[in-house]
């Protein structure tokens, strides 16, 4: 028998019985909080919509183009929905508009991601004010990142 392997957790990394698990409240880290806020407004409930996290179109959108297909419109005309269904649909402007909305919640989590890690170093070395990993970075050098040469080889 083959293996059953699951890509999502439903949930259970944050919540046990319906409610956040007790061992990430006692953490009072509250950028892990942030971090549980933005997954449960990506909340999808399958059974029905309305109970959807605020953002959860978007986890569906996604789901769609995953699992499905979407089809994109520049224009209200020839929309044929009688083979598939309006919701493998979409203008392309709320495309993009989604897009940058699912790029503001990813640049979010990262924020969010990176002050989780501090605060916990921060704990962990008893350090509030000092740098705890510093990072050294060469001077930037744009010319290296030209599109000429990055599509040169093309």
């Amino acid at each position: 028998m083959t293996p059953h392997i699951k890509f999502t957790t439903n949930g259970k990394i944050w919540r046990h019985k319906g409610k956040l698990r007790p061992e990430i409240k006692k953490r009072k880290n509250y950028p892990l909080f942030a971090l549980y806020d933005i997954a449960r407004e990506l909340d999808v409930n399958y059974k029905d919509q309305n109970q959807d996290g605020y953002q959860g179109y978007l986890r569906r959108t996604r789901n769609v183009l995953t699992h499905e297909y979407l089809i994109l419109h520049f224009k209200d005309h020839n929309w044929s929905t009688e083979v598939d269904d309006k919701s493998l649909h979409m203008f392309i402007a709320d495309f993009v508009d989604q897009t940058l909305e699912l790029l503001k919640l990813v640049r979010s989590a990262i924020i969010y991601l990176i002050a989780f890690i501090d605060l916990n170093e921060r704990r962990k070395y008893k350090k509030s004010d000092e740098i705890i990993a510093p990072m050294f970075l060469p001077k930037f050098d744009p010319s290296i990142y030209s599109a000429s040469k990055i599509f040169k080889k093309y």
